[in-house]
């Protein structure tokens, strides 16, 4: 939280950028929301923030800067997804009756932004499927849990619906 909040700062003396109030309770809420999960895993487990990426056209045209045309500033390009799994939200009685093979699946709500390097920026809001890497079975084997674990945080495309502003299905969304 410490290292989003200095980049805020930083934001805050450049014109074009400028101190964002709505950042900062954004990075509040996810650095939060995480710190949350590591205290009651068992509790939160099955709600994860997850993020999803795919350059956007304002990326491949310039327009966020000619400078620095790194992907961690492609805003457009960005998707962040608040997902579920169905199974881990379940009551512990309904659990013996769902199958072991639906476990991975759950839905994801996503927000995106277009439009915004010139000022112009439409919200984007989306509904669609989710796979928890961590319904894979590891065995014993340590190191590709820790992997599968770590690589959860990366919505993978699947089915996905935008419910605003016009509605659009994407047989893969990333």
């Amino acid at each position: 939280w410490l290292w989003m909040l200095q980049i805020e700062i930083k934001d805050g003396f450049f014109e074009e950028w400028g101190f964002s109030y709505l950042d900062l309770a954004a990075n509040t809420i996810g650095a939060g929301y995480a710190a949350l999960q590591q205290r009651y895993p068992d509790k939160l487990i099955g709600i994860r923030l997850k993020v999803s990426y795919q350059t956007s056209d304002a990326h491949r045209k310039g327009l966020y800067s000619q400078t620095n045309r790194s992907p961690i500033d492609d805003y457009e390009g960005m998707t962040f997804w608040l997902a579920a799994n169905i199974y881990d939200i379940l009551p512990k009685h309904w659990e013996k009756s769902y199958p072991a093979w639906l476990s991975p699946l759950g839905i994801a709500i996503g927000h995106s932004a277009k439009g915004i390097a010139n000022s112009s920026g439409r919200r984007e809001l989306f509904l669609g499927l989710d796979f928890d890497l961590t319904k894979i079975p590891t065995g014993q084997n340590r190191f590709l849990k820790f992997l599968i674990d770590e690589l959860n945080f990366i919505r993978l495309p699947l089915p996905t619906v935008r419910i605003t502003p016009e509605g659009k299905w994407y047989v893969f969304y990333f």
